[in-house]
């Protein structure tokens, strides 16, 4: 699956630990990658692992979810499909 392009138009945030030990950080490069997209962001922890439960990380995933919403609320993901935007209309 990660081979290819993935037909996804909508804006994504990867945050993973580069100290997980059950899930390789290299999986959301490659993830981020088959996306393809000027909206995905990748953000690699240097000391995050698996559950990224820290105060700092909940803060980072909430940052991220805020952004994503933002984007949405602006910019209307569902009229990159060809759906109505926020403001009712499709591009």
């Amino acid at each position: 699956m990660l081979g290819r392009r993935l037909a996804f138009r909508g804006p994504a945030r990867l945050i993973h630990g580069r100290a997980d030990r059950d899930v390789p950080w290299q999986l959301s490069r490659r993830l981020a990658a088959a996306l393809g997209r000027a909206q995905v962001r990748l953000d690699l922890v240097a000391d995050g692992d698996h559950r990224l439960s820290r105060p700092q990380d909940l803060a980072r995933m909430l940052a991220a979810v805020e952004s994503v919403a933002l984007m949405v609320v602006e910019q209307g993901v569902g009229a990159a499909r060809g759906r109505p935007g926020p403001s009712g209309t499709a591009p």
